[in-house]
């Protein structure tokens, strides 16, 4: 006699799917990235830079002043180093530093208790409708929350004049 299947997933099958389902495979790895960047970078560079893309392991980090891209530069074997044993797997073989003038830094724990909101009426219907459809079996609503949060801001990353 078969065993009936159990209707729980676990929460490495249902964020894989969700986030193949929108070709993001890195966005796991980015958000927490970001959320531990200061651990990453230290407390002072944490204030004046953030990570502002990463693609193909090839992470691009935005910084508040010039001189920060330049210093920056000297530190990018460390910084590598770091992401990875942080994250615990190899994800980031080069860093680009870039100064970003309307620059805002990575937030952390401290800094910012409540999470960024994202305006979902400037997203296409299409794309809210795909991400809920993602999102629907994940039974944790604290989950689903902070994973459709990171789906929206991605899409807000890759199409900002919407």
């Amino acid at each position: 006699m078969k065993r009936p299947r159990s209707r729980f997933k676990s929460a490495g099958f249902l964020l894989g799917g969700a986030l193949s389902s929108i070709e993001q495979a890195n966005l796991l790895n980015y958000a927490l990235m970001e959320r531990k960047w200061a651990d990453i970078v230290g407390e002072r560079l944490a204030r004046v830079s953030r990570p502002g893309e990463l693609s193909r392991r090839n992470l691009l980090i935005w910084v508040k002043e010039p001189v920060w891209a330049d210093s920056m530069s000297y530190l990018k074997t460390e910084i590598i180093e770091k992401i990875n044993r942080v994250i615990g797997k190899s994800i980031v073989d080069s860093i680009k530093t870039v100064y970003k003038r309307d620059f805002e830094p990575a937030t952390t724990p401290a800094a910012k208790a409540e999470p960024e909101e994202v305006d979902e009426r400037v997203i296409p219907p299409e794309i809210l409708a795909s991400i809920e459809k993602t999102l629907e079996q994940t039974d944790d609503s604290e989950l689903r929350a902070a994973l459709k949060r990171v789906m929206l801001k991605s899409v807000m990353a890759k199409h900002p004049g919407k």
